[in-house]
């Protein structure tokens, strides 16, 4: 082998992605973690953490990973506009969809969300001993032995 062909072996793909501030104080403390238990041995990157915690994960998320990335990324507007792009889509596509069948659609990944109806309760009445008399106007007992001493 070359040395131009070893060296584009070693050379590793970079993928970058932006971790927010309280994450990336997490994810410092880890590796401060790391580096002091291996006492300069080794050093460990915040890349070799990531690349730890990644490998230890399995290849799918569960059902509560991607329910909690629903309720953090979907919202009305976004619902809004995803089906208004389809509409559009559909139309420009010549194809027959309605809002209803996007509804539908969308119904699985939209639950739990926030942006389902929810299902409404009649409102409970105030039971009056009078009839004839609303709740408001009934009058409140006297007590003639107040005002005695």
């Amino acid at each position: 082998m070359t040395l131009e062909a070893d060296k584009q072996k070693t050379i590793k793909s970079i993928e970058r992605v932006t971790i927010d501030d309280q994450f990336r104080e997490k994810l410092t403390a880890l590796a401060d973690q790391a580096n002091s238990a291996l006492q300069g041995i080794a050093t460990v990157t915040k890349s070799d953490l990531v690349n730890l915690l990644l490998d230890e994960h399995p290849m799918e998320l569960n059902q509560k990973q991607i329910e909690r990335l629903k309720s953090v990324h979907i919202d009305q507007v976004k619902y809004a506009f995803w089906i208004a792009s389809r509409l559009k889509s559909a139309r420009d596509a010549g194809e027959l969809i309605t809002l209803e069948d996007l509804l539908k659609q969308s119904q699985t990944v939209v639950t739990n969300t926030g942006l389902t109806p929810k299902k409404r309760r009649g409102r409970k009445r105030k039971e009056v001993a009078d009839k004839n008399e609303s709740p408001s106007l009934q009058k409140a007992p006297i007590n003639d032995d107040a005002g005695t001493a």
